[in-house]
Order: structure tokens, then sequence, then C-alpha cells
């Protein structure tokens, strides 16, 4: 099951300052502080199925003791190239059209230097895009019957 899909409980969402536990779902869950590099400390839940630090539970338990995945996991490779390959024109302020648009031009504050290592990026996922789905096509189909 995917992670996002599932009711969820933020370390953020609770008053964690000098509290050993905190009450989630009517259950007490133990917490566990790490030191940050600035000072200060952070909250984590501790698992009650595995001890393991955590900053959600799902509702009760971390994603690994519920065999939960991200969206980004149930994924195929061929999905995942597009996706990224669509954030990196995004970046460079393509807004919609996909991959079939004509690779958007520099923005005007870019150095050139940032837009051409992300067009480069971008290009060798379109390519490895187009190359998976020119191995599938049928060998006779002809640009003109598409």
């Amino acid at each position: 099951m995917i992670c996002e899909r599932v009711e969820q409980s933020r370390i953020g969402d609770f008053d964690t300052s000098g509290r050993h536990w905190v009450h989630v779902c009517g259950h007490r869950v133990a917490l566990d502080f790490t030191a940050c590099n600035l000072g200060g400390n952070r909250a984590w839940f501790l698992c009650p199925g595995c001890n393991r630090r955590c900053g959600v539970l799902y509702p009760l338990e971390c994603r690994l003791c519920l065999g939960l995945r991200y969206a980004s996991e149930a994924k195929g490779v061929q999905d995942r190239d597009y996706q990224q390959a669509f954030k990196l024109r995004h970046s460079l302020g393509q807004s919609s059209g996909g991959l079939e648009q004509p690779f958007p031009p520099k923005p005007r504050l870019m150095r050139w230097h940032t837009y051409l290592r992300i067009r480069k990026q971008a290009q060798a996922r379109e390519a490895r895009i187009l190359g998976r789905l020119a191995a599938v096509l049928p060998h006779g189909l002809k640009q003109s019957d598409a």
C-alpha cells in the first residue's frame, strides 16, 4: 500500500518540549531526541513495533512495520524518467505541454553553466525515454503513419 493514502501522525504535530512520550491515536508512544548541529534537539517517535526512530507513524507503527511504500517506489522506470525529465524542464520555466514542446530557452537570471547542465540532464532522460519507446514500436511504422 502507498504511504500517502494512509492516515499519518507527524512528529511536528505534537508538543514534544520536555516530554518523553506523547499520545498517538489513544496510545502512549515513546520519544527519542537527537542533537542538532546548531543547538537544540530534534524529536522522533520510537516505533512501537520495531523501536526504530521515525518522524511519521501510520497510524501507530512506522511504514516499514506495516509494509508501506512511497508512491515513487511503485512507479516504473519509464514513469520515473518521464517525471524527472519534466521536472527538469519545469525548473527552466516550462509549465505545460510535456516533452513534445521545444526545449525551453535559458531563464533570464540563470547562469549559462547551470542552464547547460540542466539541459544536458534533461536531454539524456528524454533520449532514454525515446529509446525505450522506439524499442516497443513496430519496425514497419513510419513517422507519417503515426
